[in-house]
């Protein structure tokens, strides 16, 4: 029907085509239609779609995940007559949000926490809204908040009316679906910001919900501001990295050249597009510390130096392309769902 996307029914339909065709053992996609055609009857009366890239990662053997927010009310339901009189705003709830994907809630509450769906210290949610599927793994998105959202949302950020727990399941869902939560949410405190009452509740709300701890909560873990610290003052000239160029970017594999603050000027390989064979050394500047994974690995460089032929303050959106002469290095590069993957020297 031209909508760029296919039903359930013909995914199997697909699947099944694959698998039939396929002699012996077969490939990658052999083995991910009959893994997808033996989970079939776990969504049967779904009423899924697949477009291009969820059909890939479903012959990869990339499962599909439901992604749900969970809400919370925090006025105890007394929002719905107290907001127009306090905030000069109807409405439905004063809301703490969660994200709920494989099985675990993921929160901010001065840490990022992972805990039973349900358990947490707000109680019950008063609403649970399916907000898609995704491909991303669970250690994947654990690994996002740890490297990035980590140094970002802390208990000396959190501010309820400007960096608060639904700043953050904002981001996780552009992370795991490219998409918004609502905008009842996320757009809430817009609506209160320049109300007295606000401003007023606004230290003590700020005590309470950017405060929590593990403690008491079930099979619950949190990060660690100072682990991700760590990890960053391990970086130096001639690490290898992996960043991404915006928040919630593909990874890239790249060589640290230069490091200050909280930045660093980076080397990495740009395969051509459209899967030709080939490409270039690219060389950017202002790549934050957020953006940046250690790969525990090193190449011979020992000095550091300065980012070549790069103009000032230009991000890595318009990095500096560096003709490399034949031999001048040995780089094997490639995509994997999004993965740029990297072996050899740079």
């Amino acid at each position: 029907d031209n909508d760029a996307e296919i039903t359930a029914e013909e995914m199997a339909r697909v699947c099944r085509r694959v698998a039939s065709s396929a002699s012996g053992v077969g490939g990658f996609e052999v083995k991910g239609s009959l893994a997808y055609l033996s989970r079939q009857g776990e969504h049967a009366d779904d009423d899924l779609s697949y477009n291009y890239f969820d059909f890939v990662a479903e012959l990869l053997g990339r499962e599909r995940h439901e992604v749900k927010l969970f809400q919370y009310d925090i006025s105890g339901g007394r929002a719905w007559w107290s907001a127009p009189l306090l905030l000069g705003q109807q409405m439905d709830g004063l809301w703490h949000t969660g994200i709920v994907v494989y099985d675990k809630e993921y929160w901010y509450g001065g840490k990022l926490f992972e805990s039973t769906p349900g358990m947490t210290p707000f109680g019950v949610p008063v609403k649970e809204i399916v907000l898609g599927h995704t491909v991303v793994t669970q250690d994947e998105l654990w690994d996002f908040l740890v490297t990035e959202l980590a140094r970002e949302f802390t208990v000396e950020t959190y501010d309820v009316l400007t960096h608060n727990c639904n700043c953050f399941t904002d981001e996780v869902t552009q992370f795991l679906l490219a998409q918004h939560i609502p905008d009842e949410v996320r757009l809430q405190p817009e609506k209160v910001m320049d109300s007295m009452a606000a401003r007023a509740f606004r230290p003590v709300l700020n005590r309470w919900l950017g405060g929590f701890n593990v403690d008491g909560m079930d099979k619950a873990r949190a990060t660690d501001k100072q682990a991700a610290e760590e990890l960053w003052s391990c970086v130096d000239a001639g690490s290898l990295v992996t960043f991404s160029r915006m928040d919630g970017g593909r990874p890239v594999a790249a060589e640290v050249l230069y490091k200050e603050d909280g930045i660093c000027e980076l080397r990495y390989w740009e395969p051509n597009v459209c899967g030709d064979i080939g490409g270039q050394l690219v060389e950017g500047r202002g790549i934050p510390k957020t953006q940046i994974k250690p790969l525990h690995r090193r190449t011979k460089r020992s000095k550091p130096r300065r980012a070549v032929n790069v103009v000032p303050d230009q991000d890595v959106a318009h990095p500096k392309l560096l003709d490399s002469a034949p031999g001048s290095c040995s780089v094997f590069g490639f995509n994997l769902f999004g993965l740029q993957v990297c072996s050899g020297y740079l």
